[in-house]
């Protein structure tokens, strides 16, 4: 692993006041299971630029990527030499890519009640949406031990067994 590269993107915030909870706001899923994510469709967001260097978006944007699986990754332009399956989960799609600005957004799968499970942590990349290469994001469920220790909170989620098919 290359000493230029963190592998831990993950920090829990803790409010003075409950956040409210309505349409538009409320909590996520956390994995709970070790799986191969690899096929997947899943979702990623964030207030991130559009293009390499680009102008910040004025609303949350989000895009649908495919969840590589291991091999892939260490194919991955440029990805191969500090990708880590262990910690790292890696995904890309010809038309969405986390970019500059995405970095601790979610990476969500969708489960087969329509709950949305948070499975990754944008962490970084090359470029945005670079021929050959991937997005790399934190493999949030290594760190659910320290988050329900922190949190005090152990919520259980059920991962879809059909969404896998349906490719991005």
């Amino acid at each position: 692993m290359s000493k230029n590269f963190p592998v831990n993107d993950v920090a829990v915030a803790i409010t003075k006041r409950p956040i409210k909870f309505h349409m538009n706001v409320w909590p996520i899923c956390l994995i709970r299971t070790e799986v191969d994510l690899s096929g997947y469709r899943a979702l990623v967001a964030g207030w991130g630029v559009t293009e390499y260097q680009g102008v910040r978006p004025a609303s949350l944007l989000d895009g649908q990527v495919r969840i590589l699986s291991e091999e892939e990754c260490q194919a991955a332009k440029y990805i191969g030499r500090v990708y880590n399956s262990d910690q790292m989960i890696c995904a890309s799609s010809e038309k969405t890519d986390a970019c500059q600005g995405d970095s601790g957004g979610p990476l969500i799968v969708y489960g087969s009640s329509g709950n949305a499970i948070q499975v990754g942590i944008v962490s970084f990349g090359f470029g945005c949406q670079t021929k050959d290469s991937a997005g790399v994001y934190t493999r949030l469920s290594k760190y659910l031990d320290w988050i329900d220790e922190v949190t005090g909170r152990t919520e259980s989620c059920i991962l879809p067994r059909d969404y896998k098919n349906e490719l991005v």
